[in-house]
């Protein structure tokens, strides 16, 4: 056999062992719980959580742009409201807003009473916001939690709070970047499904460079929402839907006219599962979608292997469970959704065999490569090297 002919040999070999279905790193476990017995241990531990840990905030309110009102309201374009005066004034606000000497508020059980907790605003400084009880004891609709409003080159980490009973639980609109979000636990415990419409993080316009990791969402109607932002990393977040049935969820989480973002490592369990669409892009480039898990109340823990599809403009999986629309170059693998067992009724069905689970595959949702299609365009092209060299 002929030099030339022994390497198109192993090009070929090579490139047909890289399109074969099998994940890096061969098989995984994915552990997680039922999203029912997560939930309910979430609401227990906050039932015993003492104000006694933290300190009382009791300010009055101030009302913000005739939207609603806020506990504690900073705006660095306003001297009265201007962080340094108020640090200056209280004791809740430290520091000077430097890197090295942020503001920081924190240890406060703050209940807004039918308002906001935190508004900050116009500001070009450092924050961190932690350790703190934002409570609603009488929720009203668009009230948020923390609302961050234009950011301009200093950073904010909101890390280690506790936000109840709020429409929205952390909003950034308006050009805010470089905001950390992350180890925070967000519970609702509305009544009323006209109020419990809101996200528990929400992210809208231009608020670019910013991580969301290691929170714990329990009952909000949609968990996160993402638009017009750039280089988001989503990461290692678990949410829980025990409150609406499957007919009420609609894309828990929603990126929309959002490029090169990262959602990694996410589980949404309970109601989550049976959405229209757990994940969904809209108009996005270059975002990475991977090993993400959708659990529902009466599944187990599974070991599961990847199947791979490579439709290189638009992936929709067999559930419905992750999809993009208008989107190109994205990546997505790995992700996985844990069925239930065939006797299992979800919240709210009347069907004891649920027509969005009966029948179908447990475990990987379809995902694409690139490496893949690469290994195919190699396939082709020697393919057609050889058959010309034959001549």
């Amino acid at each position: 056999m002929k030099k030339t002919n022994i390497i198109l040999f192993f090009s070929i070999l090579f490139s047909v062992v890289m399109i074969l279905p099998t994940p890096l790193g061969g098989r995984y476990t994915i552990k997680a719980e039922s999203g029912e017995g997560v939930g309910s241990r979430l609401k227990e531990s906050l039932i015993s959580i003492s104000k006694d840990d933290y300190i009382n905030f009791t300010e009055s309110g101030i009302l913000v742009n005739n939207y609603s009102v806020f506990r504690i309201y900073i705006d660095e374009y306003d001297a009265n409201y201007h962080p340094f005066n108020i640090a200056a004034a209280n004791d809740w606000l430290n520091g000077s807003g430097t890197y090295s000497d942020p503001y920081i508020i924190e240890n406060l059980y703050i209940n807004t009473q039918g308002g906001g907790g935190i508004y900050i605003q116009n500001s070009n400084s450092y924050y961190i916001i932690r350790n703190n009880w934002i409570d609603n004891n009488n929720p009203n609709l668009w009230d948020d939690g923390i609302f961050l409003f234009q950011f301009w080159g200093g950073n904010v980490r909101i890390e280690n709070n506790t936000i109840t009973n709020f429409y929205h639980g952390i909003s950034l609109t308006g050009a805010v970047s470089n905001v950390t979000i992350s180890n925070n636990i967000m519970v609702n415990e509305f009544t009323s499904k006209t109020l419990n419409q809101g996200r528990a993080i929400q992210i809208d316009g231009s608020c670019h460079n910013n991580t969301i990791e290691g929170n714990i969402i329990a009952d909000f109607r949609q968990v996160l929402y993402v638009w017009s932002s750039n280089n988001i990393n989503i990461e290692s977040n678990y949410a829980v839907n025990n409150f609406f049935t499957e007919a009420d969820v609609n894309n828990p989480i929603y990126l929309q006219e959002t490029n090169f973002s990262r959602i990694f490592n996410n589980t949404m369990a309970g109601g989550f599962a049976y959405g229209t669409f757990a994940i969904q892009n809209t108009g996005g480039i270059g975002n990475v979608i991977e090993f993400n898990t959708i659990v529902t109340n009466g599944t187990g823990i599974l070991n599961t292997t990847l199947n791979i599809s490579s439709n290189i403009e638009t992936q929709q999986s067999e559930d419905n469970v992750i999809t993009l629309l208008n989107s190109n170059f994205n990546y997505i693998g790995y992700n996985t959704m844990l069925l239930p067992p065939d006797e299992y009724t979800p919240q709210g069905s009347e069907d004891p065999e649920d027509p969005d689970t009966t029948g179908s595959p447990k475990g990987i949702i379809s995902g694409y490569d690139f490496i893949i299609i690469i290994s195919i365009a190699s396939i082709t092209f020697l393919t057609i090297l050889v058959r010309r060299r034959k001549r």
